[in-house]
């Protein structure tokens, strides 16, 4: 049987992957606000909506299945905040499944939708920026996760729970 290759790109290549990434969902997401974009797409203001939302999810399960191989060890540290992000992203995007029956762009799911996209595109770009400070990061990563993550000393090559169990710790004594 033949063997799977799985390649690891360096920093910039998957920094260059983030930055495709939110300017995808930035771009979907001006398709729904600018009248002369709507009318190049042929799309009503609701359709350009739930393809939004269409493309946010797979963009952003498909940025996660890419980042797979990588062990917190292999990312560094703004590139581990965005896989983080990303997945409660997707968390957050499963609360807004109900967009497919809306009628009316009022409707409860097409708001919830454009809230939570919103406070997404711009939590990535803060954390994505270079000058944004490392403390500063991990309270972006833990105000939108909801998580009390020990992020900053989160140890290379250890599971993403580990934050969790010293966080857990540290309550208890």
């Amino acid at each position: 049987m033949g063997k799977k290759t799985v390649q690891v790109f360096p920093k910039h290549v998957v920094e260059g992957m983030f930055a495709e990434f939110i300017a995808s969902l930035k771009n979907s997401l001006d398709c729904c606000y600018y009248p002369e974009m709507l009318a190049e797409t042929k799309l009503t203001p609701l359709q350009s909506i739930k393809a939004t939302y269409g493309i946010s999810k797979s963009d952003s399960e498909e940025v996660i299945e890419k980042l797979e191989p990588y062990t917190d060890a292999s990312l560094c540290s703004k590139h581990r905040y965005m896989r983080d992000i990303i997945e409660e992203f997707i968390d957050r995007l499963d609360g807004c499944e109900d967009i497919a029956q809306a009628k009316r762009t009022t409707h409860r799911g097409i708001r919830g939708f454009a809230k939570e996209i919103t406070v997404f595109l711009i939590n990535a770009h803060r954390v994505m920026h270079e000058d944004t400070p490392e403390e500063q990061r991990v309270e972006i990563v833990t105000g939108y996760t909801g998580k009390c993550l020990e992020l900053a000393r989160r140890l290379p090559g250890k599971s993403k729970g580990a934050g969790m169990i010293l966080d857990i710790s540290a309550k208890s004594i």
